[in-house]
């Protein structure tokens, strides 16, 4: 989380140093990285950290040790269709497709009204071996949403 919007440019840099190795690898970024897994060669467990720099100065985040096998991906969620229910308050209901077998999986949903270009974040605890909708209440003229 880079904070709050200075206007001013900042860089940051990805710091991921091996924790069995001791080397370090470095990933400049703008706003957001992936870093694959595979390109990691230095073993199973890491530390990861942010470093960022502009003209006020330079912070570290507080360093993460992470182990490689207690990283889970599922495979994304595809959203098929979302109604909304007219009713004496509107709700939403959101079908998706999903090819992960994992059980309690949580998501977020981003959204946003078509007339503001804040995102709302919407976190969810959901089982997708067995549901495959969800229900919320969105106020009216709301994009569609993002899993």
């Amino acid at each position: 989380n880079a904070g709050k919007l200075t206007y001013i440019d900042t860089k940051y840099v990805v710091h991921v140093k091996s924790l069995e190795t001791e080397e370090e690898q470095q990933y400049l970024t703008s706003s957001y990285i992936n870093i694959s897994t595979d390109s990691l060669q230095g073993g199973k467990k890491y530390l990861v950290w942010v470093q960022a720099a502009n003209a006020l100065g330079m912070e570290e985040s507080k360093q993460l040790q992470i182990h490689l096998d207690d990283i889970v991906i599922p495979s994304a969620a595809v959203i098929s269709r979302a109604e909304t229910i007219n009713a004496t308050v509107p709700k939403t209901i959101i079908y998706w497709d999903s090819q992960t077998t994992i059980e309690k999986v949580s998501c977020e949903m981003r959204y946003k009204a078509t007339t503001n270009q804040t995102w709302n974040v919407k976190e969810f605890d959901t089982n997708f071996t067995y549901v495959q909708q969800s229900e919320f209440y969105l106020e009216p003229n709301i994009k569609a949403p993002y899993f």
